[in-house]
């Protein structure tokens, strides 16, 4: 069981309190609380796809054919994002498990895109593939705060 809360006001905090005492304490819980970041941007989605054709071309010219957008962009996922465990099914005999996913970029907030992102980047850069880093998307504006 999970459950994401925002809690913006004694209203939703209060919810959060109800949702707590409902809890079956017979079962261990583990709770996190972090501040609440909004979804990674359309222009950070926007700029890491850019990438992904980026650098797909530059390692198609090395040599490397196979490496389309798509494998690439799951390649990197696989390599700066890692995997989550997932819940799963089996709608015929009704027989749960546990498998493994690689994470999406659409459940991360903006500061965790922004850290996939210099992470991306980096690589990028190290292997001699400089992507396209557009001025006036977030990422660069997040630069240029980190810089400052």
């Amino acid at each position: 069981m999970s459950n994401k809360f925002v809690i913006k006001n004694d209203i939703s905090l209060s919810a959060v309190v109800k949702f707590l005492y409902s809890l079956d304490l017979s079962v261990e819980w583990s709770i996190d609380v972090k501040e609440y970041n909004k979804k990674r941007s359309l222009s950070q989605n926007s700029t890491f796809h850019g990438w992904t054709g980026e650098i797909s071309k530059f390692l198609i010219e090395k040599g490397k054919k196979d490496w389309t957008p798509e494998f690439t962009k799951s390649s990197l996922k696989h390599t700066f994002l890692g995997y989550e465990d997932k819940i799963r099914t089996d709608m015929v005999t009704g027989v749960q498990r546990v498998t493994s996913e690689l994470k999406k970029t659409s459940e991360l907030d903006t500061g965790e895109m922004y850290y996939f992102m210099q992470q991306v980047e980096s690589w990028a850069t190290n292997i001699g593939c400089m992507v396209t880093i557009p001025n006036s998307g977030e990422y660069f504006k997040n630069k240029q705060r980190e810089i400052s």
